[in-house]
């Protein structure tokens, strides 16, 4: 069994697919509708903020966007149905395919990041009163605990217990929320790093934890399924 081929050739029906659906969503009209529509919500987004003051909520309201977009951190495997019976006897071999899907999925949901920082920074300027260094620094950590996320989501996958998965949602969305508002409140770094150092504790047990536990095929192919589902689902309403 070689995982390198295996991913690349998973890997290239996955573009495939996703160039497909593209060109049905971004056909000329819609494109150019988006456009528009994209411009005027820039506009009346920059006026409204304009109107802001010390006294508007930015730090929590942006804390709570962020904390959603790093607790939902869905990793792409690119698993079939026949893979359970094909690839489960060689699942020890497979973490460099896995390890490939955990990049993909870092890469893709750091790019949402980005640009969801990008749209949050003028709000930020005008309440906070911060500058437009912070970007590159927010930008850091929130790759930081992005990551953090991928790899405790990987570990509790490997758990049927739907108590253990609320439970692991509860927590990361908690401690998402006090990190992001401690950043966008401007607290002393030694802050951020404390919690950083807590967060990465959380990895480091949950990889022991897992050591002996085996990859739950069926979840898996089932969460693969459904995103797949919801996106060709959605592709097709145009």
């Amino acid at each position: 069994m070689n995982s390198q081929e295996l991913w690349k050739d998973r890997f290239s029906t996955f573009i495939q697919e996703l160039q497909k659906y593209l060109r049905y969503i971004f056909n000329g009209h819609l494109l150019f509708v988006l456009i528009i529509g994209l411009g005027g919500l820039a506009y009346y987004y920059s006026e409204w903020v304009k109107t802001l003051d010390a006294s508007f909520p930015a730090a929590f309201i942006l804390a709570l966007i962020f904390a959603v977009i790093l607790t939902n951190s869905p990793i792409i495997t690119l698993l079939k149905e026949p893979d359970m019976f094909f690839l489960l006897p060689v699942e020890k071999k497979l973490t460099p395919f896995f390890r490939k899907g955990m990049r993909i999925s870092f890469i893709i949901q750091s790019y949402i990041l980005l640009m969801v920082l990008a749209a949050a920074m003028p709000l930020y300027l005008a309440v906070e009163d911060g500058k437009g260094i912070d970007f590159i620094y927010f930008f850091i950590i929130f790759l930081i605990v992005k990551y953090a996320n991928l790899r405790i989501k990987w570990d509790v996958l490997r758990y049927y217990e739907k108590t253990v998965h609320i439970l692991d949602i509860a927590v990361r969305f908690c401690f998402n929320v006090v990190t992001a508002f401690i950043l966008f409140s401007k607290a002393n770094i030694l802050f951020v790093i404390a919690l950083l150092v807590v967060l990465f504790v959380l990895v480091a047990y949950f990889d022991k934890a897992v050591q002996t536990k085996l990859l739950k095929w069926v979840l898996l192919l089932s969460l693969q399924s459904k995103r797949m589902h919801t996106f060709s689902s959605f592709a097709n309403l145009f």
